[in-house]
């Protein structure tokens, strides 16, 4: 039995169902969303792909690869929650199951754009890693399933595996988006990498403790 699409605009009274419409009415307000990977049809309600088709779904896993595709929001003016809503004063929370079959470094993974920087986040053969500029990279089992947890807040982001710290960098000197809002996952187009993605989350100005803004989120919460 496939697991149902679900898209989550919970907070505050917004409707199911159309969150990446949906627009901010103050910055108090935390926005949610959630995909299931069950097809190209309800994936493509909310992303645009660039590749050649490269993704197959099977038992609610999209499958990435050979020849690699990418699945973006905020491309080509389409109406989406993140370009609405993220802020890189207030921050962001991405969550996601995957795995790797087999990728070198920097072709899979994340790349996340919030209007002032760029976040490289990769996936490959036994190693998670945040790219440039800081390019530090840690022994995982990637080739079983994990939650990854990406958090970002002004000039710092870190890593979590299933709840438990990887890394964390901090510094002003990340890469700029130049005013670009877009999130990415997936597989570089040409790429020979494979990876199966079980859904994917993530949530603008999420709630973080005043312990972890003023320690710079080096301790777990």
């Amino acid at each position: 039995m496939q697991k149902p699409i679900v898209l989550l605009a919970l907070l505050f009274g917004l409707s199911a169902g159309c969150a990446h419409t949906q627009r901010r009415e103050n910055d108090s307000r935390r926005f949610e969303a959630r995909w299931e990977m069950n097809s190209a049809v309800e994936l493509s309600q909310d992303w645009s792909n660039r590749g050649d088709h490269q993704t197959t779904f099977e038992d609610g896993v999209a499958r990435i690869g050979p020849g690699g595709e990418e699945w973006m929001q905020g491309m080509e003016g389409r109406p989406n929650l993140w370009s609405e809503t993220v802020d890189p004063h207030i921050g962001f929370r991405i969550e996601t199951r995957m795995r790797v079959v087999h990728a070198e470094c920097g072709v899979m993974g994340l790349w996340i754009r919030d209007g002032a920087r760029l976040r490289e986040i990769f996936f490959c053969d036994g190693q998670v890693g945040i790219g440039a500029p800081f390019n530090r990279f840690a022994e995982v089992d990637t080739k079983r399933f994990h939650t990854y947890t990406i958090e970002s807040l002004g000039d710092w982001v870190r890593i979590l595996v299933d709840g438990k710290m990887l890394l964390f960098e901090q510094g002003e000197h990340a890469m700029n988006s130049r005013g670009t809002k877009t999130l990415t996952f997936g597989t570089l187009p040409g790429a020979s990498g494979v990876g199966e993605w079980d859904w994917l989350s993530y949530e603008t100005r999420p709630n973080y403790s005043n312990h972890v803004l003023e320690s710079g989120a080096t301790e777990l919460l």
